[in-house]
């Protein structure tokens, strides 16, 4: 199976995935960043992969995310911290409001 690892960063636990992924697939990373080339490199793996697997539902994996919805393919999320939490008294967490 061919999988596109959308990240904005790469910490240890998504470099762990990537290493996990890559036993049994074929797994192509892309560090998005909002620029032209990267953006490209996003859509095209995104065209080429079976499977959508992004680190953090944010502005790094709505593209990708919406080109591989309108395409049919499975989309994978890993939400952690600032997607899930909501703490308003210090202004954290996506969650809030």
């Amino acid at each position: 199976m061919k999988i596109a690892l959308v990240h904005s960063t790469l910490p240890t636990f998504v470099k762990a995935d990537r290493d996990l992924l890559r036993r049994d697939h074929q797994v192509h990373c892309v560090d998005f960043r909002w620029c032209s080339r990267r953006i490209i490199a996003a859509m095209r793996a995104v065209q080429v992969c079976d499977l959508l697997f992004v680190w953090f539902a944010g502005q790094h994996s709505f593209l990708a995310t919406m080109l591989a919805k309108s395409l049919g393919k499975p989309i994978v999320v890993a939400a952690a911290d600032y997607d899930l939490a909501a703490e308003p008294w210090f202004g954290y967490g996506s969650m809030r409001g």
